[in-house]
């Protein structure tokens, strides 16, 4: 079972199977603010997909815990045939969470025919409890993100968030004085992942050795001001300076935009702008709109 295997773009769309065929489809999207949404979109026929399939389906074995870390997660799965009395061939092996419960998951490549007759293309298949909720698709899908490719049944390939390119592109695009706290938000996940497994070991060590616990305890208080810095309206204000830019409608502009005190002030032109500050997220009571003649002002604030 090869499992290490060149990044690819995460798919846009996603199926929900359950044990009678397809569910539902929908189209994953990201917002402003670096979450995901559903949106009803149909089955997207003869395109790449993520199939969350429903509980029934897969033969399933409960686990006491999920493994911490990836190579105990890997390992797990190399196992995962002598769990199950089937041809290798023949199946599909990941982990999954049911609710709050772990499970080692395996699914016959037969349960994924209904699909393939519909001219669908499964690139990544996660497990739900119910997958007619959208809600519980959601949290399959953030799972994957996490976990990486010992959620998906097929281990086709390792897939890269779109939340992801759009903080590396942010990351790169500003200057300089922005390129450290950038960083940290460009990755945070595997930047605290990284640091984490660092500081595992040499905690267990630190009592033999001091100079290497007060290592430890600098480089846990680096990851706690990492975090902070993630969380500051500074660090969430490219994210939400992006989405404005991309979503502007045609022949719109911004004139001008400012960040003072963790609130963002924008000021443009453009008529009929009242509906698009609400959608970004804007209070009512903090747009103002302007008439200048054969155009309009607008001003907004939202706090970050």
């Amino acid at each position: 079972m090869k499992l290490r295997l060149p990044l690819a773009l995460l798919p846009k769309h996603l199926v929900a199977l359950g044990i009678d065929g397809p569910i539902a489809g929908y189209r994953l999207s990201l917002r402003w603010d670096g979450r995901h949404t559903l949106k009803p979109a149909g089955y997207a026929e003869g395109q790449s997909c993520i199939v969350v399939v429903g509980h029934e389906l897969p033969y399933r074995r409960k686990l006491q815990r999920m493994p911490d870390s990836p190579r105990a997660r890997l390992a797990l799965l190399k196992a995962a045939p002598d769990e199950f009395p089937f041809a290798a061939g023949e199946m599909h092996y990941g982990l999954g969470l049911l609710g709050k419960e772990p499970y080692l998951c395996a699914l016959p490549d037969a349960g994924l025919e209904a699909l393939r007759r519909r001219k669908l293309h499964p690139a990544i298949v996660l497990v739900a409890a119910n997958p007619q909720h959208p809600a519980d698709c959601l949290d399959a899908v953030e799972q994957y993100l996490q976990q990486g490719i010992t959620a998906d049944l097929l281990h086709s390939r390792n897939y890269l968030s779109r939340r992801r390119i759009w903080q590396m592109l942010l990351d790169a695009g500003l200057g300089l004085a922005l390129a450290g706290s950038l960083t940290l938000m460009a990755l945070p996940d595997l930047f605290a992942g990284a640091v984490e497994r660092q500081i595992e070991p040499l905690r267990e060590r630190g009592s033999v050795l001091p100079a290497l616990y007060r290592t430890t305890e600098k480089m846990a208080e680096a990851q706690r001001q990492a975090s902070q810095l993630f969380a500051s309206p500074e660090a969430r204000f490219s994210a939400v300076l992006a989405q404005l830019m991309e979503s502007i409608p045609p022949g719109h502009s911004l004139r001008s935009i400012e960040l003072k005190n963790g609130v963002l002030k924008i000021y443009g032109n453009g008529s009929g702008m009242r509906e698009w500050l609400l959608s970004q997220g804007f209070p009512a009571d903090r747009i103002t709109l302007e008439d200048g003649g054969s155009y309009k002002r607008f001003r907004a604030e939202l706090k970050l």
